[in-house]
């Protein structure tokens, strides 16, 4: 029978009893199809393969050995891979050599880190899950004991000019009997004498000023002349600020992480290339996919899971992690404190904006 009928028949998948001639009951099926194929390439026709025939092999191990034959070979390398991608219907699209990972949302990439715990009980897929969603990501709640070192001190000379013109406009003048005794541990008695009244101090910025530079007179007009409202303005600048500038640094830091297994940047679109209307994101992983599937087949000949066993990206990758060496989960190891100067500048851009009396 000539070889390209043989080839059809092999292609058609089901009618294999011809693999008999090409070797012994005694030989493995693998080595049946072994020994047909490389007569097929002897002659040049191995392009006429269709790896994406429905193939009814009695063992696993052929499958997974014919998968990873057509991985290496170039005649049926593109073919087998676009295969590949139609079997991993749900999120990936293939496209004229190019492979898409479609997503409804970027949290959904949360997948690839690891969700063992590795510091503050926290895993690495809860933190790329929390920055990578689209809600706001606040990891703490408390993030100050001291506002005037933490706030009033980073503000910049121009800041902190404006603060006082602020604070004089609210305070107007303290009346020394008005408050408790704590007063005679700051410079406001000093101040109010100084200016030829020891019961009264007229404020203005300037006088704010000297006072603020002292810590123990903020901390009791902080504490004693001004709202609650004033003194939690404070705290609720700090701990935004810190919490923005913490996540922007471990999202950072998570891209740092995509990117170094082939995940970039994706584009948003309101049309989903399977034909359905809400916003996907889309995201080329070509050279990822390529890897992954590599490891994949290379790391399951001789067990009982085939590519066909999976329908979507993230189970393929979670269990080819589980197989290959090679190929691991993503482990962040981010600080548990912001950049210093990124926390002062943001709370230089942001602290008239919380700023209540």
């Amino acid at each position: 029978m000539a070889l390209k009928n043989l080839i059809d028949r092999f292609n058609k998948g089901d009618d294999l009893d011809f693999l008999s001639a090409f070797g012994s009951s005694d030989d493995e099926e693998w080595e049946r199809v072994r020994r047909f194929l490389k007569i097929v390439e002897s002659r040049g026709l191995l392009a006429l393969i269709d790896p994406s025939a429905g193939f009814d092999f009695n063992d696993v191990y052929t499958q997974n050995s014919f998968d990873w034959y057509c991985f290496r070979k170039p005649e049926l390398r593109e073919k087998f891979i676009e295969q590949a991608c139609r079997q991993l219907y749900r999120d990936i699209v293939y496209d004229n050599g190019r492979i898409f990972l479609v997503l409804e949302g970027l949290s959904e990439l949360s997948g690839l880190f690891c969700s063992n715990e590795y510091s503050r009980m926290v895993s690495s897929y809860d933190l790329a899950y929390g920055i990578l969603s689209d809600d706001t990501y606040n990891p703490y709640d408390d993030t100050t004991e001291d506002v005037y070192r933490d706030v009033i001190g980073v503000l910049t000379n121009e800041n902190f000019r404006l603060f006082c013109i602020y604070v004089a406009e609210n305070l107007k003048e303290i009346v020394l009997s008005e408050y408790s005794d704590d007063i005679y541990e700051t410079i406001i008695p000093e101040l109010a004498e100084s200016f030829g009244d020891d019961k009264v101090l007229r404020v203005d910025k300037e006088i704010i000023g000297r006072m603020f530079k002292d810590e123990n007179t903020f901390t009791f007009i902080y504490q004693e002349l001004l709202t609650e409202d004033f003194h939690n303005s404070l705290i609720q600048c700090h701990l935004n600020a810190y919490n923005q500038a913490l996540t922007e640094e471990w999202a950072e830091e998570v891209n740092k992480k995509l990117e170094s297994v082939g995940i970039g940047k994706g584009v948003w679109s309101n049309r989903h290339p399977k034909g359905k209307n809400y916003t996907t994101y889309k995201v080329d992983i070509t050279d990822n996919f390529i890897r992954i599937l590599s490891h994949f087949l290379k790391s399951h000949i001789g067990f009982n899971s085939t590519i066909y066993d999976f329908n979507n990206y993230f189970s393929l990758v979670e269990d080819t992690e589980n197989y290959s060496d090679d190929v691991t989960c993503l482990e962040l190891r981010i600080d548990d404190y912001p950049n210093q100067k990124n926390l002062d500048k943001l709370i230089n851009e942001s602290i008239f904006e919380y700023l209540d009396f």
